[in-house]
């Protein structure tokens, strides 16, 4: 099942809004990780780490596998050049 939303990406980066459909706020970042990858978190499924450039890649390849909220935040990378 499709839902159509319409989602608004606010600055300082990325705090979102979806202001159509789906009903929702959240705030994306990016870090720099080091450490252990645990094996175990708080119950998300297939969490992966990955280099920026496959992530990119990823998103130019096929940009329906992410949700409208993360799609808006990529796309707002990849205008800023961040991605």
């Amino acid at each position: 099942m499709t839902i159509e939303s319409t989602v608004e990406c606010l600055e300082p980066f990325a705090v979102y809004q979806t202001t159509q459909g789906f009903n929702g706020m959240g705030v994306y970042f990016r870090c720099r990780a080091k450490g252990i990858l645990l094996a175990e978190g708080d119950g998300t499924r297939a969490i992966q780490w990955m280099p920026e450039a496959e992530l990119a890649s990823r998103f130019a390849d096929n940009p329906d596998q992410f949700n409208a909220m993360t799609a808006a935040v990529l796309n707002l990378m990849r205008e800023k050049k961040l991605l």
